[in-house]
Parts: C-alpha cells; structure tokens; sequence
C-alpha cells in the first residue's frame, strides 16, 4: 500500500511526525561522514602525519562550510513563511535568491581560503611536513566549497520543500560516493592524501548538484527555481520582520529557566531583571507605573519591596528562582502568561508559587 506524502500542513501523530523527521536526523548523521571516511582510510594505508595533517585542517573547512547552514537555516524560514502566507510565487522567487547567493559565497570563502590557508594552518599548530601535508589536503578540498555549502544549503530547504526523504537519499549518494572513492583512490591506487582530497570533493559535488538539477526540473515539491531579482530585505531585515510580528506571541511564552543563577545577570538588580520584560513591550506609560508593577510581582512570588534594589548574588537559590517565576510574568497581561515553561517542573517552589498566582 503507498503511503501518503506528508505535508507541513497536515496534522502530525507521533508515527507521521517520525516519518518526517527522522530522514533529516540521518541526513545530518551522513554530513559528518566525510571526515571520519578520509580519517578511516588515511590513517591506515596513508600514515599517522597524514592523519594528523586532515585533523588539522578539517576544522577550518567545516567553518567555513557553515555557511551553507546558516543560508538554510534562515532561508529556510523565510521561505517557509512566505508559502505559509499563500504566496508561492514569491517564495520561489526568494529560494532562487538565495541559492544563488549561497553559491556565489561559497565561491569567495573558496578564494579567500586558498589565499589563507598557509597562514591558518600555521595558527592551528601545523609544522614542517604535516604543514604541508594540511596545506596539499585543504587545497583540494576548498576546490569543493561552494558544493559543500550548497549541500549543507538544501539540507534545510529539502524539508521546506517537504522532501525530506530525497534531501536524505540525496546525502547518502554523497557519503557512499566518498566511501567507495576513497577505497578506490586510497586502499587501491594508493594517491595517499591527495586520493581522499580528491574523493571527498567529487562526493561533495554530487551532494550538491543533484538537488540542483531536481529544483532546475518540473517537480512535483513545494520549491522550484524561477527567474528572481534582487530582494535585499529577505537578505539583511527580514528576520527582524520576522521577530516584530512574533512580539505579542513571546508576551503568552515563557520559560524558567533551570538553573536560577546563571540565568540572571549579575551586574543587573532584581529590579531592572523583573523588570526588562515589562520595558521590551513598552507596558508602562512612566517610571512609577513601572516600579508598581514590579513590586507588584516580586510580592506575587513571595518577596517584597525591598529585594527591587538588590543583586542576584545576595539571594539563595529559592529566592532567585522566584524572581525568574517574577520575570517570567512580567510581560504578560494580568500577570499571567498563557503557557510557561519550567526546567525543573517538579519542584517544590515552581509548584507551590504557581499554584498560588493561578489557583
């Protein structure tokens, strides 16, 4: 029997919902593959230099790379929210964008890169031969970048598009592809460090144009490429846009926080700490309004008037994880926020509080 496609629309049991998740959960397993495939086969038929110059290396690499995540991460919810609004046109229009910049980033890392690595790889430690061991690797690894980035890219708009499964099947051929060459080129034609270079940018390659050539094609997926124009806002200020119209939800969400201390800044008072929820949604019209209420919340949790002027330090545990249940109605109207997390939900304190403020 064929199952169903899963949309994001749909409403979620637990077996629909670990239907859709659990490819990413493996796709993200298969990313980190490739430097544990090069560090499996380099390390035994290649040598213990080798090996140490990968380890060197690789970190850089991956910094750069993330990029690729950071354009999915937050493309990914501009887009999203954009099909959300009905307006799939649009939303195409901004997923071509920013692949495109994504590729053209990831071109300009792969430049800079090449003229810095000498220099980085001399910072992390390389010396003599393993210096110029990490420099031959990373050369042709950084060749790869901008496949790298744009796999690390659709790794998030994969889902968006509501093809989970093709972004992790896609992520697999990457990861066989990188074992199988680096066993041809390491174990069997023995190119050493420079097989396993070779074999992880032509897996990378492949974990980056086949989602390109899929969005290219009419397909049946919520994203496809179209022709775009350049929409500086989705690139620099959309999530600010994105977090002015979440504002009136944040006021009914709060969380205390596990550990009461370290969530409470040490150079601030009680006061000011109650109160900065109270001053990010503009709820008092002056400054005695604001004392009122602050006090008002801190003699809510069990504390009085004259803890308003003191600092986190001076108070016991108990005491500052009343005045994080304090912060926590401090932006929501009628001092209570509709839903409130709470680490350490069985606590006593959290417990006995909550019960008084709501019955």
């Amino acid at each position: 029997m064929k199952k169903t496609p899963i949309t994001l629309s749909d409403h979620f049991t637990y077996k629909r919902l670990l239907r859709f998740t659990l490819p990413p959960i493996f796709m993200m397993i298969f990313t980190s593959v490739y430097s544990v495939v090069d560090g499996l086969f380099v390390s035994n038929f290649a040598g213990e230099e080798p090996f140490t110059a990968v380890n060197l290396i690789y970190p850089f690499v991956m910094a750069l790379s993330a990029f690729g995540f950071m354009f999915g991460s937050g493309g990914t919810a501009v887009v999203s929210k954009t099909l959300g609004e009905g307006d799939k046109l649009r939303a195409n229009k901004y997923f071509t964008l920013i692949v495109i910049v994504n590729a053209a980033t990831g071109v300009l890392l792969s430049v800079l890169g090449l003229i810095f690595l000498r220099p980085v790889a001399e910072l992390l430690g390389g010396k003599d031969e393993i210096l110029e061991l990490a420099v031959r690797y990373g050369r042709i690894i950084l060749i790869g970048l901008p496949f790298f980035t744009t796999q690390n890219l659709f790794q998030s708009f994969f889902i968006a598009a509501e093809r989970p499964k093709l972004g992790f099947l896609v992520t697999v051929a990457s990861g066989v592809t990188n074992m199988v060459l680096d066993a041809l080129f390491v174990a069997v034609f023995r190119w050493g460090l420079e097989g396993a270079a070779i074999a992880t940018t032509i897996s990378q390659f492949v974990g980056g144009v086949v989602p390109i050539i899929y969005f290219s094609c009419k397909n049946s997926s919520m994203l496809r490429f179209v022709k775009t124009e350049m929409h500086g806002k989705v690139l620099f200020d959309k999530k600010k846009k994105i977090a002015v119209d979440m504002l009136p939800y944040r006021r009914r969400m709060q969380i205390v926080f596990q550990d009461p201390y370290a969530s409470l800044d040490p150079r601030m008072t009680i006061g000011d700490i109650v109160g900065e929820g109270i001053d990010i949604h503009h709820l008092c019209a002056n400054a005695k309004e604001r004392h009122d209420k602050i006090i008002s919340l801190l003699e809510r949790v069990g504390l009085n008037s004259e803890h308003a002027n003191r600092y986190p330090h001076e108070f016991s545990g108990g005491q500052r994880q009343r005045v994080g249940i304090a912060r926590s109605s401090s932006s929501a109207t009628s001092l209570s926020p509709r839903w409130m997390s709470q680490f350490r939900h069985r606590s006593s304190i959290c417990l006995r509080i909550c019960s008084r403020r709501w019955g």
